[in-house]
């Protein structure tokens, strides 16, 4: 553990797993939003907005993840 606490690569990738917890908790909010309200036009833009933020979040938290193995 001592490794990885003084990293930056280590707290980034950290941040990257924040960012996917509360983008997540989007996700949630606007499905269930357009459960009650299908026809609702900006929640299916907010979905599919969240839904890109969500795959580009877990590409760089993977390759975060990669680089934390060679720098660590």
């Amino acid at each position: 553990m001592r490794t990885f606490l003084p990293s930056l690569v280590f707290w980034v990738k950290m941040g990257l797993i924040l960012l996917l917890l509360l983008n997540g908790w989007v996700l949630e909010r606007v499905g269930r939003r357009l459960m009650e309200n299908p026809w609702e036009s900006t929640g299916w833009r907010r979905l599919r907005n969240a839904s890109l933020r969500s795959g580009g979040l877990w590409v760089l938290t993977l390759l975060f993840g990669v680089l934390l193995t060679s720098v660590g």
